[in-house]
């Protein structure tokens, strides 16, 4: 008798949205190892078409039809899993580190969203944007202005604050 039988597997889906194909892979973890449980591709072009073609005709694709094939490859490939990892052709995605003072996880995602708009050049609401902290760092703080002596200006610009990084994606 298998004592492990009642330990289900836990299962992962990765999709890979190319300029030639969608591609989609279901992985099972049993302990410390995984097992390909299912998989399915569409293929959008042929594979000697010019990459600048490619780029160029898979960013005219309507975003329903790209939710529409990977609604088809998953309802073929018979995909159970519902935990997703997902991957974009790099043109087709923004990302950049930003600089926050800390500050509480509650005001934290309103500095994100106030930030992005900075670099985002259409509006916030129709992107998908995730954040993640990649660390801290000391960053020279700016010189109080008015009158000071010598002594207390050495002392301003010896004062180091602490800024979080932030990945914006």
């Amino acid at each position: 008798m298998d004592l492990f039988k009642f330990i289900k597997p836990k299962s992962y889906l990765g999709v890979d949205i190319g300029t030639a194909s969608i591609k989609v892979v279901q992985l099972s973890k049993v302990r410390d190892k995984f097992k390909l449980e299912n998989y399915g591709e569409v293929k959008l072009f042929t594979e000697h078409m010019p990459m600048e073609l490619r780029q160029a005709s898979s960013l005219r694709m309507q975003d329903e039809q790209v939710a529409m094939l990977v609604k088809k490859i998953l309802e073929e490939s018979k995909i159970t899993t519902k935990k997703v990892a997902m991957s974009l052709p790099v043109f087709s995605g923004f990302s950049t580190i930003i600089d926050l003072p800390p500050m509480p996880k509650d005001e934290l995602e309103k500095a994100i969203q106030f930030e992005a708009r900075q670099y985002i050049p259409v509006p916030v609401s129709e992107v998908f944007l995730n954040s993640l902290i990649i660390g801290e760092r000391e960053k020279q703080a700016p010189a109080a202005s008015g009158e000071q002596t010598q002594k207390n200006s050495k002392d301003d610009k010896n004062r180091q604050k602490k800024h979080m990084e932030v990945l914006l994606v």
